[in-house]
């Protein structure tokens, strides 16, 4: 499956309990169109870097999700239609990236008991490159 990274940014005028309401509803649709949460991301009120609809301020929320790419259709349908969506952005994340990042979690965690010793590589001699530098003329001062 595909994993994907949504991220929206919700008016300020919503109370919280609108907000958790909406953030509750839009996860929803993940589930219905069968995806799995992969990770739900809330930051809260942030101030915009400009101005959007004439907001200052805007609550920041981020899905992470696996699934096929109806749901991100699904999804920016649902934005769109509402007005107290500011901005919305759908990102496919690279699974070459995924890897990456577990291999480093796996070789974080876990240590080898008995390392093998280093090996010292020697490389041979180069001969030394002289570099010249050419010496800087007078400057003369002008009065």
């Amino acid at each position: 499956m595909r994993q994907y990274e949504t991220g929206f940014v919700l008016s300020p005028t919503l109370s919280e309990e609108e907000t958790a309401q909406f953030v509750q509803q839009m996860a929803e649709v993940i589930g219905q169109k069968n995806g799995r949460m992969v990770k739900q991301d809330i930051w809260g009120k942030r101030r915009l870097a400009f101005p959007i609809k004439r907001f200052q301020e805007g609550v920041y929320v981020f899905f992470t999700y696996e699934g096929a790419g109806d749901i991100s259709t699904e999804l920016e349908r649902r934005f769109k239609q509402t007005d107290s969506v500011i901005r919305f952005m759908t990102v496919l994340r690279d699974p070459r990236d995924l890897i990456g990042r577990k291999r480093k979690k796996r070789a974080g965690e876990a240590l080898p008991v008995a390392a093998e010793p280093a090996v010292e590589r020697t490389v041979a001699a180069e001969p030394a490159v002289e570099q010249t530098v050419a010496a800087p003329a007078e400057v003369k001062e002008e009065k």
